[in-house]
């Protein structure tokens, strides 16, 4: 007897479908217009990759997941509408790997003094 599969199994292949319905839509635009979708297309797969890990969704949220109509598109849609901001993360990131730089350079400088 075939294992019934989870309401997270269920949700994740729902917003797996809903991913590759959106990327044959994608193939079929111009490449500008491919270009100008770029955004939307990673954050619609990091969107998708939340639902490959197992227990990231409890069973309430799961059912939210089912019950709501292109579910992908609406999670996406929220993300576009969220107070924070990408741009703190890749911020904060990109002062880490500078200050990582600068103490490379700084050890490297100590180095050849030597």
């Amino acid at each position: 007897m075939a294992k019934r599969k989870s309401l997270e199994d269920r949700a994740y292949e729902k917003v797996q479908r809903e991913f590759d319905k959106f990327i044959a839509d994608i193939k079929t635009k111009t490449p500008n217009e491919i270009v100008n979708a770029a955004y939307e297309i990673v954050y619609k797969e990091e969107i998708l990759s939340m639902f490959e890990i197992d227990g990231a969704f409890n069973d309430k949220q799961s059912v939210a997941i089912l019950k709501t109509k292109n579910a992908l598109d609406y999670l996406y849609n929220e993300w576009l509408d969220y107070d924070g901001s990408v741009h703190d993360t890749l911020r904060d990131s990109v002062n880490l790997a500078i200050e990582n730089q600068i103490d490379y350079f700084k050890k490297q400088e100590e180095r050849d003094s030597r």
